[in-house]
């Protein structure tokens, strides 16, 4: 009967009340960071490189500095960047480079990564574009053109219910809700990303890590092909 197979999902599903409290424990996240330079080898057809900076400012409620590094992130790495323009043309990457800024209640970094055989000759395109950016500060076209981008796939996220609930959950722990994104987004002017710019982009907190390729299993691969 329905109504008995009902009455046994209720019966299981009774909270019980808990006898301990539970507690959460974060451990103390250190200022500096613990190495400047790793590298790597791995079973990967093409070298990975990351550029992480870490960010001591740790506050998992500023909905506002994550919107300001989503936007810097679009004008210095994004498929319409300099940076991702000069490495196409001249035939160093076949993939926009990603970026993500990830932040809770002890830590923050942000993250930029490249797929690429010609590591040092980004690095040097790299430099160039944050040193001009730091020197001449943020273009007034770029700015605007990347916060409407970022306003679009905001709004974008909210058409698949699964995103929504991958979202609402996410953002529940970090004690703030998606559509704070929303209401915070006209309030990001130009003069604050570039001031978040100066603050993340530090040389003392950046972190390279290199990810390169077996010479063994790189060696195979030419033979297959």
């Amino acid at each position: 009967m329905p109504e008995e197979t009902i009455g046994k999902i209720k019966k299981r599903m009774t909270l019980t009340k808990r006898e301990n409290e539970i507690k959460r424990k974060y451990n103390e996240e250190p200022k500096e960071i613990v190495q400047k330079y790793i590298e790597e080898k791995m079973d990967i057809s093409i070298p990975a490189v990351m550029i992480g900076y870490k960010d001591n400012n740790v506050n998992p409620n500023d909905v506002r500095k994550d919107l300001a590094l989503q936007i810097i992130g679009d004008i210095l790495f994004g498929k319409c960047s300099d940076f991702y323009e000069k490495l196409y043309n001249k035939g160093y990457i076949i993939s926009p480079p990603s970026f993500n800024y990830e932040f809770s209640k002890t830590y923050a970094h942000f993250l930029i990564q490249v797929q690429t055989d010609y590591i040092d000759e980004v690095f040097n395109i790299y430099s160039e574009q944050i040193e001009y950016l730091k020197k001449y500060g943020i273009d007034d076209n770029k700015f605007e053109r990347a916060k409407k981008k970022v306003y679009g796939e905001l709004i974008r996220d909210f058409n698949d219910v699964s995103d929504i609930a991958t979202i609402i959950v996410s953002e529940y722990f970090k004690g703030i809700s998606p559509f704070d994104y929303i209401d915070n987004i006209n309030t990001v002017n130009k003069e604050y990303v570039q001031k978040i710019f100066e603050e993340i982009f530090v040389e003392e907190m950046k972190v390279i890590s290199v990810i390169k390729p077996n010479k063994e299993e790189k060696d195979e691969s030419n033979k297959i092909s």
